[in-house]
């Protein structure tokens, strides 16, 4: 999902202005993403209505200026509970996503 740190909601792809969201997290819960109370600063969509792609097309999660936007209007705040989390640095990661590639018996060889 896009977003700030600590802000990690669940909702499906394509999910509806209407659907309720949850914390990942702290399991906190909301009636519809509180995002949704602003306008987007990228393709301008209205509060209430779903983020759009530049075709038109409906975008497949909210624009991540949008949750900032929603967490500077006060709709949207960290959760305690991502922010209490242990930072892993990419580097580790990959590191770890690597190690378990090499591990793995049935991995794709890459041309």
């Amino acid at each position: 999902m896009e977003g700030g740190e600590g802000n990690e909601r669940t909702r499906g792809a394509w999910s509806s202005s209407r659907s309720p969201v949850s914390c990942a997290c702290c399991g906190q819960q909301w009636p519809r993403d509180p995002s949704l109370e602003v306008p987007c600063p990228t393709c301008k969509a209205r509060v209430g209505a779903w983020c759009r792609r530049p075709s038109g097309h409906k975008a497949m999660d909210l624009h991540a200026d949008r949750e900032r936007a929603a967490m500077a209007a006060g709709k949207l705040h960290p959760c305690p509970a991502a922010a209490a989390r242990p930072k892993v640095p990419l580097a580790v990661l990959r590191a770890r996503v690597v190690a378990a590639l090499k591990r793995s018996p049935t991995r794709a060889t890459l041309h």
